[in-house]
């Protein structure tokens, strides 16, 4: 008996990870479509230029997902916020709400860094 509730717990364990697994890589190809226009979403991707603010007058160079990444560890509502708060010059966002979550859970993976050996 206490094997099948080990062999279902490792189960569920594999499930969910695939799921997990799934959930970021649809997050990563939403960012990618949605985001990439005027973000660095993914490291390999050349540099995005910078945009003209005209209430700043001056240019702005959005930031890099692996930026936002690290800015927002650990918070994501925080993240969430930002994106359906938009501060110019950013447009107005208008994501469905499981596709958010996925960007976000993508977003966020980003700022995972290796540990570093002593």
């Amino acid at each position: 008996m206490r094997i099948l509730l080990y062999a279902a717990i490792s189960i569920g364990i594999m499930a969910g990870g695939a799921q997990a697994a799934q959930s970021l890589r649809a997050g990563r190809d939403l960012a990618i479509d949605a985001c990439s226009a005027c973000h660095q979403v993914m490291p390999n991707q050349k540099p995005r230029p910078p945009v003209f603010n005209p209430e700043e007058y001056a240019n702005v160079s959005p930031p890099a997902f692996s930026a936002i990444a690290v800015k927002f560890a650990g918070r994501p509502w925080a993240l969430r916020h930002v994106i359906l708060n938009p501060v110019h010059p950013m447009p107005e966002q208008n994501w469905d709400p499981a596709d958010l979550t996925a960007v976000i859970a993508f977003i966020q993976s980003l700022g995972h860094v290796p540990a570093r050996k002593p």
